[in-house]
């Protein structure tokens, strides 16, 4: 009985070694956006004849197309590409050179699924959605330059309601500057909201005067369709910002919004000419990272995001691409030196530099609207003026 018994658990013990013997595994790797990573271990007979497909879709979720190019990923476990990424195959740390159809994978190797951007301003803009939208347009924030950037986007209604707005631009608000009353009717326009007081009072109050109120004065009188007159300022504000605050006068802020102002009257020689001088002051003075020092005003000078910000939407509000030969240095464009200000999260840092943390009070909304028009212009190719 005993000499049974040895014999029975000889063959016991054979039969598990040759079965792990014949176990072979693979290592599939998902990276997830947020550079978490989901790992599975993967196990099959050394006499396996599949696919690696096949393998892998037995424990991993996988959805995908085929075609006479091969197949195609459209989804690995959690990961579903948006309009500007795809999902990258990697084999064994590297992107792979062949598709899944095409690897002849071996015991010990890894597979990694992985999103990757294609479109730089795609993911510069998922990355703000995800991360900052929300801030934004909270009832204690309300920041124009995001509101109209979602609403180019078509998505405010995803973030912002009448109601909302109605909390914060009511019958007890108080206006302490025109670029206040500006704000109020972008902001109440967009929603839906009725915005007469505050128009009436911008017409009242528009005047001619320093650091962009000439030309914020004017964009927020053009911004919507009535009937009021204000051919009064209109002409003194025109007549300024063709000759004393012009565009190139003003600087790279100033002169982006008043580029802004503008562009309602582009088909106007005279306007056209000071667009051109801006435009071809910053082509002829564009540095090599694709960006433009600002003057030195007493302070110093930089290269900020704000300021390259201010620029891109002036430009694009009159129709001209700040990716286009005139604003290319090398393979570096002004939309390009821009999102090297980016973060990960999608927020913008208002001057380069490892010390450097985020700026969301004033260069992080003004780098969203650009790169948001900057999109919008390489879609349709068209002027996008973003306060209308």
């Amino acid at each position: 009985m005993k000499k049974l018994f040895s014999i029975f658990l000889t063959l016991v013990v054979f039969t598990t070694l040759v079965g792990c013997v014949q176990e072979n595994e693979i290592t599939v790797k998902i990276t997830k956006e947020d550079s978490t990573v989901v790992t599975y271990e993967l196990s099959y007979k050394k006499d396996y004849d599949g696919t690696l497909i096949e393998l892998i879709e037995g424990d991993v979720h996988l959805n995908y197309s085929t075609s006479e190019y091969g197949t195609m990923i459209l989804e690995a476990g959690t990961l579903v590409p948006k309009n500007g990424n795809y999902i990258a195959l990697y084999y064994n740390g590297e992107m792979s050179s062949v598709g899944i159809d095409d690897i002849e994978f071996k015991d010990g190797d890894e597979i990694g699924f992985e999103i990757v951007w294609w479109d730089k301003t795609l993911e510069a803009i998922d990355q703000f959605l995800n991360n900052h939208a929300e801030h934004y347009t909270s009832i204690e924030l309300l920041d124009y330059n995001v509101i109209k950037a979602l609403d180019i986007l078509g998505v405010l209604e995803s973030y912002l309601t009448l109601e909302e707005v109605s909390a914060v631009y009511n019958e007890n608000t108080v206006y302490a500057t025109t670029k206040d009353l500006f704000k109020a009717i972008i902001i109440k326009d967009v929603v839906g909201l009725d915005y007469t007081y505050e128009l009436n009072e911008l017409n009242s109050q528009a005047a001619l005067g320093d650091w962009g109120k000439t030309a914020f004065d004017l964009i927020g009188l053009n911004a919507t369709t009535h009937d009021l007159d204000f051919s009064a300022f209109e002409t003194a504000a025109l007549t300024a910002l063709k000759t004393t605050d012009s565009p190139f006068t003003a600087g790279l802020d100033t002169g982006g919004m008043t580029l802004v102002a503008l562009s309602d009257y582009i088909d106007d020689e005279s306007v056209l000419a000071v667009v051109t001088e801006f435009k071809n002051w910053i082509s002829t003075d564009q540095l090599e990272t694709g960006g433009i020092l600002t003057r030195d005003n007493g302070w110093g000078q930089s290269e900020n995001a704000a300021s390259i910000s201010s620029v891109i939407i002036g430009l694009i509000s009159c129709g001209i691409d700040p990716a286009g030969t005139d604003f290319t240095k090398g393979s570096n464009t002004l939309v390009s030196r821009l999102l090297d200000f980016k973060t990960s999260t999608g927020s913008y840092k208002w001057i380069l530099g490892e010390d450097q943390t985020e700026d969301l009070s004033f260069s992080t909304p003004q780098a969203f609207l650009a790169v948001v028009m900057y999109q919008e212009y390489k879609t349709n190719m068209e002027a996008v003026n973003p306060y209308k």
